[in-house]
């Protein structure tokens, strides 16, 4: 499984550093008025998706990732996709300046880079796009295609991951009081009723 670039070629007769577009792209977001162009839809999803912090090649592998994913499952553009966690989560550049605020330039600026070094990019298996899912924290190992969704895909089987354990989002606590906590239930819980409840 490896990235190839699809959507660029060199002449032969180009002497110069121009590079001539095969086919330029474009996605339509739900919501969005207009099709995006394939690089910019993928800016918008790096955004959304991982943390800007984030080192610039996690940037570029997930941009690999979201530009795969984006391609396959809107088959090159002429489905619609829509922005959210079950597909691909889009910001545009508008919430993109709201969510950074001063920050936006810099930001932006190496969220693009990420995307321009790996322009082009996909992940192929067996000369085809993969599904290529992903996620942000497992509980130790990730889940295989056939248990997510019952179609067995050779290069989506469960593995490690124990590194999870080093994410934000490994563990997170949450507290409520009594009334919150039976706010959430067709049953009214009692103080006394949690001693019963074991914790494995």
């Amino acid at each position: 499984m490896l990235p190839m670039a699809f959507s660029e070629r060199r002449t032969a007769e180009d002497s110069s550093s121009t590079t001539e577009k095969a086919c330029e792209i474009f996605i339509e977001v739900e919501g969005q008025q207009e099709k995006i162009p394939l690089e910019t839809y993928v800016t918008g999803v790096v955004a959304a998706e991982m943390p800007v912090a984030f080192k610039k090649e996690a940037l570029k592998a997930q941009a690999i990732a979201a530009r795969t994913y984006a391609l396959e499952s809107t088959n090159y553009g002429k489905i619609a996709i829509a922005p959210t966690v079950a597909r691909q989560v889009f910001y545009n550049k508008e919430q993109r300046k709201e969510n950074w605020t001063s920050n936006f330039p810099g930001n932006e600026k190496k969220i693009v880079e990420a995307i321009n070094e790996t322009k082009g990019q996909v992940l192929l298996y067996n000369n085809e796009l993969i599904t290529a899912m992903f996620h942000s924290t497992s509980n130790g190992k990730t889940e295989s295609a056939y248990g997510y969704s019952g179609n067995d895909l050779p290069y989506l089987q469960s593995v490690a991951s124990i590194s999870d354990q080093s994410s934000p989002k490994f563990s997170a606590i949450k507290e409520w009081t009594l009334a919150e906590w039976n706010a959430l239930w067709p049953v009214k819980w009692q103080t006394s009723d949690f001693n019963r409840v074991q914790f494995f």
